[in-house]
């Protein structure tokens, strides 16, 4: 709960008077609402609106920029494991976890699918080994030997996305606005000066067409965005497209 994570930050002024000096706090509440919300059902009160609550809870922290938010660790179930073996979910994970508000932390072996599926709760089997080439491993995750056609795709786009944040200054101290989900699309913009990135989430199991004059308050003067993932410009003015169980990067021109 936002409300007994926010009594131990630095700065918070609390109902008691106690005081704190601990800058930065695990963001469990964000990890467990927005893992439950890849993998809910459809019904009312399910998906994406639980981690839209939890960041609308950002007012109770001093500083929310300053919270460490991840999609697993070391007492938890592998994040692939999480949302059951679904590549489309988990790459919606991790672009979520970076470009979200906050501090990324990545679990190692994320990047290239490790799970624990035999048995999610045993602590033993969540920190295996990395596969780095040791007398007994069959893979090795720096050269690439052995691993799978997922796996390396997988590397390969935690590369990707992980570069084009470290030198995005937008992602590291932008402002964040989100909108209320609607349909299970669910979309916030980070924005710094004059710069602009819109991340847009589609839950769905079918393609979306969204009507942009929602998000005018932040749009209505841009016609087109740059799709990060798929490096081409795409207009916004009217519509965009989503496809099914994806997330769209755009860096709003």
């Amino acid at each position: 709960n936002p409300i007994v994570i926010s009594y131990w930050q630095k700065d918070k002024i609390n109902h008691d008077g106690y005081v704190s000096h601990l800058p930065t706090l695990m963001d469990f509440p964000l990890q467990i609402s927005f893992s439950e919300a890849l993998t809910d059902d459809f019904s009312w009160g399910k998906g994406f609106i639980k981690p839209y609550k939890s960041l609308a809870s950002d007012f109770l922290y001093p500083n929310p920029n300053n919270l460490l938010i991840f999609p697993d660790n070391h007492d938890m179930a592998r994040f692939y494991t999480q949302v059951n073996n679904d590549i489309d979910l988990f790459k919606m994970g991790i672009i979520y976890y970076s470009t979200m508000r906050g501090i990324p932390q990545f679990y190692y072996g994320t990047e290239i699918l490790m799970n624990s599926d035999e048995n999610p709760g045993d602590h033993g089997l969540i920190r295996t080994e990395f596969p780095g080439g040791w007398s007994d491993h069959l893979k090795n995750a720096f050269t690439g030997e052995g691993l799978s056609k997922d796996e390396i795709e997988t590397q390969s786009f935690f590369k990707e996305i992980l570069n084009w944040r470290k030198t995005n200054k937008v992602i590291h101290d932008g402002s964040l606005i989100q909108f209320a989900p609607k349909d299970e699309i669910y979309s916030y913009f980070r924005i710094l000066e004059n710069k602009m990135v819109w991340v847009i989430f589609n839950r769905n199991n079918t393609n979306k067409e969204i009507d942009t004059s929602r998000f005018n308050e932040l749009i209505l003067d841009k016609n087109y965005g740059y799709d990060v993932l798929k490096k081409k410009r795409i207009p916004i003015n009217n519509s965009i497209t989503v496809e099914k169980k994806s997330a769209l990067i755009l860096e709003i021109e």
